[in-house]
């Protein structure tokens, strides 16, 4: 498979809960894809005030070859501004479908980051964008 270098993508993401991101794919170190995720809104209560701290799985799949270029996940609040920067896999040359999608999760009431029992958490929140990229 020959790699293809992508030309930057960029789209805004409205999350199922109110969590508003920028995504940004673009040409990353030796032709891998980076992914830039900077949040622009934040997830409010019913009363006005930030969602607490959650457990947030983030993800980038090929769908054109049906697998994942990668994915990442932290503990941290997606305050606006805050730049989160991931350099995935790679992309042949040629079209590319691909999607990202981001599920927030609530943390369980242990201060232990105990991965078992936060995956065992609802997802409370998701977000998904869709982008064609052309690896040259």
């Amino acid at each position: 498979m020959s790699v293809g270098a992508i030309q930057t993508v960029s789209a805004s993401v409205s999350c199922t809960t109110g969590t508003q991101l920028s995504v940004t794919l673009r040409k990353g170190f030796q032709k891998r894809v980076e992914a830039q995720i900077v949040p622009t809104a934040q997830a409010l209560n019913p009363d006005g005030t930030p969602v607490p701290a959650a457990w947030w799985d983030q993800r980038v799949f090929n769908d054109t070859l049906g697998k994942s270029i990668g994915g990442w996940a932290s503990n941290i609040d997606m305050v606006p501004g805050l730049v989160q920067t991931n350099l995935l896999s790679s992309v042949p040359v040629g079209v590319t479908e691909l999607t990202y999608t981001a599920t927030r999760r609530e943390l369980p009431s242990t201060t232990s980051l105990d991965l078992a029992a936060i995956r065992a958490q609802p997802i409370v929140e998701t977000c998904t964008a869709h982008f064609t990229v052309i690896g040259r």
